[in-house]
Order: structure tokens, then C-alpha cells, then sequence
């Protein structure tokens, strides 16, 4: 079981033996980079599932303490990591690095392009079915969605939102997700966390807001958007403040209509928690501070 669960770990499966046959050279080649060539094959999803159904362990922790869950998702395989948290393996299992499978998988566009953004998309779905926690953040203090705006994919970006991740949350420096896609020129990404309610107006630890990052960046094009967007809700509170007048009725006792859209079967389940708790497995940058470019962390060594 170990030696399948190292196998999954690594999705890769032991040659055929006509792979290997094919493999062998046809007389002297001095071709260094065979050398090089892997002596196992890269598995297939339905390889991986058919592993795990005949007892591979699914809590074997390879290459920087990560489960072959956190492999599964790092591929963006939505059938084997069902499969694979069917099997027992708990769906919040971090790594030494505190990145949870969702987390990782938020971020996973950075090394893999050719993973299709649908299929990263449903894999979400499937872990947050599977009882993964949407709310749970890494060292820092980043959520799924800080990580998610980085890669300005509005596809996983929406499923994660509709999953319940929290449009609003601040990691340890009190960065919202708004604020990376800001400092990042990601016009899509800011759009999509405007229409979804995000509030360019969270200050954070240094009272940097979305449009901090913006213009320290120069990203034209963000302004643009962020200062209409500020416009749109000065003309929408001041509607409100004349309807309120016109009526007689007082701030407090004015109803919310706010839309209230039905929350998916797949959803999260669990209540955001009230104070941020980041992972404390590994050391905690309790003490870092943004670079010149409000953007990135750098630690300062106390």
C-alpha cells in the first residue's frame, strides 16, 4: 500500500513492457540526455483511481510533506481527488509548507498552464463537496482567494466565491484580495471582485487600500476602474440618502435588500471564523512588511 501510495504520490506508473522494449536502444548512442529519461511514466487520472481503489495509501506524504491529494489537485483531477478523500484522506491535510489542497490548487496556475481553468474549476467544486475548508489560510494569512487573484483566472475565482470564500478577508498584513489584483494589473480580477462586492475602501495594517497598490504600481488601468467604481457608489448612496429623506425613515430602520443568492450544493459548509488564525506549523511572519511595492512580502528579520 505504501509503495502504491508513493506511486500516486508522484503520479507516475512503472513502464509496460513494450514501453520499456521501446525504450531500449538500437545499438550504440552516445545521446546523454537518455540518460535523463524518467524510468516511470506519467499516470493518468484513471490509472491514479484504479490505484486507490486496490489500497494504495492515501495519506503517504512525499516531496515537501505533500499527500497524493494535494498531487491530485496540483493536476487539477476532480474524479481522483473525490476518490482519493473517499478513501479517508482528510481534504484539509497540509503540507510542511501549511498549504492545504485547496489552497494549493488556488494557486496552481503559476507552474501548470496547461491545466484547463474548467477542470480547475471542478476540481473546486469537488473538494469543497468533500468538506475541504474554504476558509482556511496559509502562514501569512492568505486564503484561497489572495492566491486565486494572482492568476486572474475568473473562472476559479467565481466558483471559489460562490463556494463561500470571503470577498473581504485580510491576511497578516491586512491585504484583501482586491489589493493583489490591484497591484497586479489585473483589470478582470478587479472587476470580477467589484461585482461581487468587494470593498475597495479596507485599509490595511499601513493603511494601504486597493487603490494604493494601484498607483504605486502604475496600473492605469486599474485607477480607471476603481475610480468609476468609486463614483457608481457615491451616486448609489446618495439615491439611498434622498429615498430615505423623501420617506421619513430613519437609517437604522431601513430594510437590507441585499441580493441574497441560494448557496450551492457543493458549497462550504462551515462558518467563517471570527478572528484570523493563520497556520502555525511552520513559523509565522508575524513580523513582515510589504516591499517599496506595497506587493510582496519581505521579512525583516526580527
Amino acid at each position: 500500500a505504501d509503495a502504491a501510495g508513493r506511486m500516486l504520490h508522484d503520479m507516475k506508473r512503472p513502464p509496460t513492457l513494450e514501453e520499456a522494449k521501446a525504450d531500449i536502444p538500437r545499438g550504440p548512442d552516445v545521446d546523454p540526455d537518455l540518460l535523463e529519461a524518467p524510468a516511470y511514466r506519467n499516470m493518468s487520472q484513471q490509472e491514479a483511481i484504479d490505484l486507490v481503489k486496490r489500497g494504495a495509501s492515501v495519506e503517504y506524504h512525499g516531496k515537501d510533506g505533500r499527500t497524493p491529494l494535494h498531487k491530485a489537485c496540483e493536476s487539477a483531477f476532480p474524479v481522483l481527488a473525490k476518490s482519493i478523500c473517499e478513501a479517508g484522506c482528510d481534504p484539509d491535510v497540509r503540507d510542511q509548507f501549511g498549504e492545504t489542497p485547496l489552497l494549493l490548487l488556488s494557486k496552481c496556475g503559476q507552474w501548470d498552464e496547461n491545466v484547463p481553468k474548467a477542470r480547475r474549476s471542478e476540481t473546486i467544486q469537488m473538494l469543497l463537496s468533500c468538506g475541504a475548508n474554504v476558509h482556511a489560510v496559509n502562514a501569512r494569512g492568505r486564503g484561497v482567494l489572495h492566491l486565486a487573484s494572482t492568476e486572474n483566472d475568473i473562472q476559479a475565482i467565481e466558483t471559489l466565491i460562490e463556494g463561500m470564500a470571503d470577498v473581504n478577508a485580510q491576511d497578516l498584513a491586512g491585504f484583501t484580495p482586491l489589493m493583489w489584483a490591484s497591484g497586479r494589473n489585473s483589470p478582470d480580477t478587479v472587476k470580477m471582485l467589484l461585482d461581487y462586492e468587494a470593498d475597495m475602501n479596507v485599509k490595511a495594517a499601513r493603511g494601504q487600500t486597493a487603490m494604493t497598490f494601484a498607483l504605486t504600481n502604475g496600473c492605469n488601468a486599474i485607477i480607471d476602474i476603481l475610480e468609476k467604481h468609486h463614483t457608481i457608489l457615491d451616486a448609489e448612496e446618495a439615491k439611498r440618502i434622498k429615498e430615505r429623506g423623501e420617506r421619513g425613515v430613519e437609517p437604522q430602520e431601513e430594510l437590507d435588500d441585499t441580493l441574497q443568492l441560494p448557496k450551492p450544493d457543493w458549497a462550504c459548509k462551515r462558518d467563517k471564523p471570527e478572528k484570523l488564525e493563520p497556520y502555525s506549523g511552520r513559523r509565522v511572519y508575524t513580523h513582515a512588511k510589504p516591499d517599496r511595492h506595497s506587493n510582496v512580502y519581505v521579512d525583516d528579520g526580527r
